[in-house]
């Protein structure tokens, strides 16, 4: 797969946490958080909404550089995205195991970008 494909399938995925943290931010501070009280709420909607805000910036860095031409250049964009995937990854898993949350679908789409993300990479000049 073209590193050009590979980076348009990554800024696409995120939008989907960009819409669950920055739109639908108070149902999913209410999911996972139900006895939360108003101030504990407003907190969380202000972290996920700045969270959805990151997310979104990496996917438009990724759509705009999507483009890069020259091997070496490619793959240390995508060595970048899988390591920037990688490490929100890490952070998704340690928040599950730390405080025995269900968040598995993160996790996977995560972990699926950084295998795609790296695949691609591998793939570059071939």
């Amino acid at each position: 797969m073209s590193p050009k494909i590979t980076l348009t399938i990554c800024s696409a995925v995120m939008l989907f946490p960009f819409y669950m943290y920055f739109i639908n931010t108070e149902n999913v501070v209410l999911t996972r958080f139900p006895d939360a009280e108003s101030y504990a709420i407003g907190v969380g909607m202000t972290l996920h909404q700045i969270m959805g805000t990151i997310l979104l910036a990496l996917g438009s860095l990724l759509f705009v550089t999507r483009g890069i031409e020259g091997e070496s250049n490619q793959k240390t964009l995508l060595l970048g995205a899988a390591s920037a995937f990688a490490i929100v990854d890490i952070g998704y898993i340690y928040t599950a195991v730390v405080n025995e949350l269900t968040i598995a679908l993160p996790i996977v789409i995560l972990s699926t970008l950084v295998a795609l993300c790296l695949w691609s990479r591998s793939r570059v000049g071939r």
